[in-house]
């Protein structure tokens, strides 16, 4: 039997956290790739999960600390993958919220080197009503997306397959992808598809 290789990590560096849709003169424009989801769903852990280190991205004890659009330059293939401020912190104020959101509007809609979104849903507690607004405004913008289910190490069998079964739903045809950045389940099949939508393939 031929054993397919293995996808090889993402060579990331932090570049910049950016507020506003400008990027500095000293940032070279190339193809983005945004991951963006509920605070607490586990971004950062993913990202560094995705390129194998273990302090790429700062795992916060207390979400919603993303506030700014972080970007992290994947070497030698020439992308970045830029991670979306965290939406749905209860502890946050309204007006924080909006700011947040606002954010994320803004850049997903004015992004013209934008490639395609990664949406992240808990495994544990599946999609929020946020979540589902957030896939459906993607929907209607004609983004391309894929959906990563995370945390897929927790919980029951079927508990993990009620979620799947949603996200399924929400997915509307649109790739889904199981996770778990502690046992690296899934990781290398997302990084392939993080691939193949930074290149403008399926």
């Amino acid at each position: 039997m031929i054993l397919k290789p293995e996808t090889p990590p993402f060579q990331a560096k932090f570049i910049a956290s950016i507020v506003g849709q400008e990027l500095p003169e000293t940032m070279a424009r190339l193809p983005e790739l945004a991951i963006g989801g509920r605070s607490n769903v586990g971004k950062s852990s993913l990202l560094n999960a995705l390129c194998q280190r273990k302090e790429l991205a700062r795992v916060s004890k207390t979400p919603g600390r993303t506030r700014a659009l972080n970007y992290f330059l994947v070497e030698k293939e020439d992308f970045y993958l830029v991670d979306l401020p965290g939406y749905g912190y209860a502890k946050a104020s309204k007006e924080e919220q909006s700011q947040w959101r606002l954010v994320v509007d803004q850049y997903l809609a004015s992004g013209e080197d934008v490639r395609g979104i990664v949406v992240l849903v808990d495994g544990v507690v599946g999609p929020s009503q946020l979540d589902i607004e957030f896939v459906e405004w993607l929907q209607d913008s004609g983004r391309k997306f894929l959906i990563a289910i995370t945390k897929v190490d927790k919980g029951t069998q079927s508990e993990r397959q009620k979620v799947r079964n949603l996200v399924n739903q929400l997915s509307n045809g649109a790739p889904v992808i199981a996770t778990s950045s502690a046992s690296g389940f899934g990781i290398e099949k997302l990084r392939e598809a993080i691939r193949k939508l930074v290149m403008g393939v399926g």
